[in-house]
């Protein structure tokens, strides 16, 4: 029968033992030289990504001020007198800075590593939120809707003492 070619130039390199010949290594050639470039090339490119992380980090806190501003623009446009939309509007200025100040952690989870410190941007992103906040409870207080005034609280005022009668 016919040997295929296949077989004929096949070649098992499993079975090659290196040379150990004597003879020396060329000139200029260090074997650990390409390790240490490999480690310098990794510590470079470590403290690269840590100055991005870094950036992105301040990026998505100051980020934060373009939502809290569109929504205090919404709050301002919707009016001070209490119609149905301008409560919305407001609560809406309340409810979102809460949420997004309870689940701080969450947009800067990827970012967090040993080298990337997210306190100063989770802080500026915390400041921003409450920034939102005082703006919305100012908007509740120019509508009326917050119990500033005494008149609010006569109702939990006790009664007088009554000194004198009158009668006829």
């Amino acid at each position: 029968p016919e040997k295929s070619t296949y077989g004929r130039w096949r070649v098992s390199f499993g079975d090659v033992q290196p040379a150990a010949s004597g003879l020396p290594d060329p000139v200029g050639y260090h074997p650990s030289a390409g390790r240490e470039q490999e480690d310098a090339n990794a510590k470079q490119r470590r403290s690269v990504d840590a100055s991005l992380k870094q950036k992105k980090a301040w990026e998505i806190a100051t980020g934060q001020s373009k939502n809290i501003g569109m929504m205090c623009f919404m709050m301002y446009m919707s009016g001070s007198g209490i119609q149905i939309f301008s409560i919305l509007v407001t609560f809406n200025g309340i409810i979102t800075p809460v949420r997004s100040i309870m689940s701080s952690a969450k947009p800067f989870e990827g970012l967090i590593d040993d080298k990337v410190d997210t306190t100063g941007p989770r802080l500026l992103f915390v400041a921003i939120n409450l920034a939102g906040l005082a703006f919305a409870v100012y908007r509740l207080n120019i509508m009326g809707l917050l119990p500033t005034t005494v008149s609010d609280w006569v109702s939990s005022l006790p009664a007088p003492l009554v000194l004198e009668y009158s009668a006829s």
